[in-house]
């Protein structure tokens, strides 16, 4: 998000500034999304839990004796308390949601590519006729 800390969990990139908005929340800004909260990520991105050097340990708000998973679990963490109704990320591994969904008991739903895409088309599709 643009004007806001890109870590990626690491605390050597504390400094480095978002000069612009990704593109899927490009689209969420003109639908009429409202952002209110950014949530913990491991370092790297990629760990079985979520914790980093800059914000410690995210744990499951049900009991805070256990994890929340990772690397998407202070997403999930937030969505678990209903503190949001929605959330977004991607999945590299095949696990990312998926630990912080058994973690946690919530549930997730899977998007491809062709309905919100990583990049800017020439033109926007109508996701309904394209999909």
């Amino acid at each position: 998000m643009k004007g806001l800390r890109l870590t990626a969990g690491y605390c050597a990139w504390w400094g480095h500034i978002a000069s612009d908005d990704a593109h899927v929340l490009k689209i969420l800004w003109d639908a009429g999304a409202v952002f209110y909260a950014r949530t913990t990520e491991p370092q790297s991105m990629m760990h079985l839990e979520t914790h980093s050097n800059l914000y410690g340990v995210t744990v499951c708000p049900y009991n805070t004796n256990l994890s929340a998973g990772g690397s998407s679990g202070g997403e999930g963490a937030l969505l678990a308390m209903r503190g949001s109704c929605l959330g977004i990320g991607t999945d590299v591994g095949g696990k990312n949601f998926d630990l912080p969904r058994f973690f946690l008991a919530s549930c997730i739903q899977f998007f491809t590519s062709c309905i919100i895409q990583p990049w800017a088309p020439a033109e926007e599709p109508n996701v309904i006729k394209d999909f």
